[in-house]
């Protein structure tokens, strides 16, 4: 019953995929240029790139409607702000504010003298940060005309200001004081652009006359924060770089004609095409563009270049003497449904996460999916008709650099160096296929100091798709192939995709394996986290998967007693005492 389900489902969409090959490859013109169009044209959404960032760190990293959240406006309601009588104990936020840490060191005053001294060069210092000036055309305004009203003076007799002074008075003699600058509501541009004079006024001064200055405001963790995004942007290229050139060395072959240089190249390509236009789509309807969206591009050169080792290890399993859209029939008839599991566990994966109540993770998510899918879209358009193109071009038997036509056989007295170069179109004379070519398709989390936090326990979900693919490859390719014996069908499958799964894992890593140099803690466990989940998930997919479908297999043919025996005494058929069974 199991198998006729398998066959009511399987039969029909290997049908479907091949009738879709077959078209792909009759007209692989269409399928080259329209992708590229349509990329074109969604990769204009990066014209609203800087209207569409949203890094608001408690916007997008807090619960929509968290406690924290609800218990505020309960605050807000009952103990509003008064602008006429501001106290800052009685924000229901961190406010507006800039801040600054003055400290007047002296090894000869004494502690009188020093304090003294100290409170003269303090209110010098108050008095050029009240009167930085700020100019919009015309208009000219300091903090006086933008700052909180307090409703007492620094000489206020019996107000204890402890908390805000600090420092050693025995031996060293220093005197420290911390001076805040609060800025009234609705002053937001106002706001903004007092605190950019102010940090431009101390970004170069560490000492003012005889006082060290430190300073820090409402807006800095917030700045720092962006420009993690910023820091990753050189990574593209980098990361871009690395997969190509593990790819085409990954797909060469000692054949100058069967080599799979361009394929390799515009498999990349088609990964980059998916981005561009996933994300200008999203760009063009208005989704908020959040700092870790910036991880999905690693992701999905990962995800392009698995489906892309697939696809080729599946053509090369064709008959190079049927036609090209014959032979890309046949591919997809192989590839198609396991690279459709994937996508759809991962895209299913990510479209759970949208049901968090974060939104920087409902924001990632829906871009990733998105990217996804165009990504498994141009896998078998675009880059099928790569393929396609790529055969014509080996039927001719053509150089695959030159497209010069090259002899198939080695001429008497030439040496192999000319084999490599001049000679190719070599095949497996009894199978009518390609030769197979060299190579020249949580516990480990607190080993590496990643800590359960938010962070990553999100990085932590949203990878969890990535974990079934290799062993979904695998399972499939079990299951569809057409060998008697279990322990054959182990061997074919692993034989058709063990290679693509390895090249797919290298590929996904390498594709991250720069965040784990970037400064962001964000980037670095998003690194460690999908290294490892790659990891295991590979070592799961060419170890336990094929031995468990191979128990599994077996067994299921048993009486319960004989399929106990089977599983947890093996012992028993090493010693050929039931050899029938297994």
């Amino acid at each position: 019953m199991a198998c006729c389900q398998t066959d009511c489902i399987e039969k029909p969409l290997s049908r479907f995929f091949g009738k879709f090959g077959r078209f792909v490859g009759t007209y692989p013109v269409w399928f080259l240029v329209v992708p590229l169009f349509l990329s074109a044209g969604l990769g204009g959404g990066f014209y609203f790139l800087k209207d569409r960032e949203a890094n608001d760190i408690e916007e997008q990293f807090t619960p929509v409607n968290g406690p924290a959240k609800q218990e505020r406006n309960f605050v807000k309601d009952n103990f509003p702000q008064n602008d006429a009588m501001f106290s800052s104990q009685r924000l229901y936020t961190e406010g507006t504010y800039a801040s600054l840490i003055a400290v007047l060191k002296s090894n000869v005053l004494s502690e009188a003298e020093l304090q003294t001294a100290a409170f003269e060069e303090i209110t010098n210092l108050d008095r050029k940060v009240i009167n930085i000036p700020v100019h919009v055309g015309k208009e000219r305004f300091m903090f006086k005309d933008i700052g909180a009203k307090f409703s007492y003076k620094m000489n206020f007799p019996g107000l204890n200001l402890s908390s805000e002074f600090g420092g050693i008075f025995r031996n060293d003699s220093v005197l420290a004081i911390r001076l805040f600058y609060y800025i009234q509501r609705d002053n937001g541009t106002k706001a903004d652009l007092w605190l950019d004079e102010f940090i431009k006024f101390f970004s170069n001064r560490s000492m003012i006359n005889d006082i060290e200055v430190s300073y820090f405001t409402s807006r800095s963790r917030q700045e720092e924060f962006e420009k993690n995004a910023e820091e990753v942007i050189p990574f593209f290229a980098v990361t871009y770089v690395i997969a190509i050139s593990f790819s085409i060395v990954s797909c060469m072959r000692l054949d100058c004609v069967r080599n799979k240089v361009w394929v390799a190249t515009f498999g990349v390509l088609s990964a980059g095409l998916a981005v561009l236009s996933s994300f200008g789509m999203m760009l063009y309807i208005g989704v908020p563009f959040v700092m870790t969206v910036a991880n999905s591009p690693f992701l999905i050169l990962g995800i392009g270049v698995d489906d892309m080792f697939i696809l080729i290890s599946c053509w090369q399993q064709t008959n190079i003497h049927h036609k090209v859209e014959d032979r890309l029939a046949d591919t997809y008839k192989e590839a198609a449904i396991s690279i459709t599991i994937t996508t759809l566990t991962d895209v299913l994966a990510f479209y759970i996460g949208l049901m968090t109540p974060f939104r920087s993770v409902q924001s990632f998510c829906l871009y990733t999916s998105t990217a996804i899918l165009f990504c498994y879209i141009y896998s078998i358009t675009f880059f099928g008709a790569i393929l396609v193109l790529n055969g014509r071009r080996e039927d001719s038997n053509r150089h695959w650099m030159t497209c010069m036509k090259v002899p198939e056989e080695q001429p008497p007295g030439r040496s192999k160096a000319y084999h490599l170069c001049c000679v190719g179109g070599a095949f497996d004379r009894q199978t009518g296929t390609e030769e197979v070519q060299p190579m020249s398709v949580t516990g480990f989390m607190a080993l590496w100091d990643v800590n359960l936090d938010t962070i990553s326990m999100i990085i932590l979900v949203v990878c969890i798709g990535f974990s079934v693919d290799f062993s979904a490859h695998i399972s499939y390719a079990f299951v569809s192939n057409k060998k008697a014996g279990t322990n054959e069908k182990a061997v074919e499958a692993l034989f058709t995709l063990g290679y693509p799964i390895v090249q797919g894992a290298v590929s996904t890593i390498l594709g991250v394996v720069v965040l784990s140099v970037a400064q962001s803690y964000i980037f670095r466990t998003f690194f460690k986290i999908l290294f490892l989940v790659i990891l295991i998930g590979l070592f799961h997919g060419i170890t336990f998967i094929p031995v468990f479908l191979t128990l599994f297999d077996a067994c299921g043919r048993m009486t319960p007693w004989e399929s106990y025996v089977c599983i947890f005494e093996p012992w028993l058929y090493h010693y050929h005492l039931w050899p029938e069974l297994c």
